[in-house]
């Protein structure tokens, strides 16, 4: 799915490394989600920003739990590093924590 605004560079770049893009009209990030889901076609779904704020080197944690049973595993931006200029301050320090916290709380997660 590409919904990035850098002029293609990021769809490039994923294409050159054997992904698959999938062009969805901007209608918001869910929605482009769930207009994706048919187009997917592994065992399992692993969804990151590309905007250096994940390090998918770490998606091997990930494959294992799904691997031993898990129906959904969950990583945190919030701890590792994130690299500089990749989000936003707000974002970083007041949205993600907020969000983050209210998951939890409700989810028991």
């Amino acid at each position: 799915m590409d919904s990035s605004n850098d002029g293609g560079i990021t769809k490039r770049a994923a294409e050159e490394l054997g992904a698959r893009v999938v062009s969805i009209p901007r209608q918001g990030l869910g929605k482009a989600y769930i207009d994706s889901i048919p187009y997917i076609k592994g065992d399992y779904v692993i969804m990151g920003d590309a905007d250096g704020t994940y390090d998918f080197i770490e998606m091997d944690g990930f494959i294992k739990k799904l691997d031993a049973g898990y129906d959904f595993v969950m990583g945190s931006r919030l701890r590792g590093n994130i690299h500089k200029g990749a989000m936003p301050w707000k974002n970083r320090h007041i949205g993600t924590p907020l969000l983050t916290f209210f998951i939890n709380l409700f989810f028991r997660a």
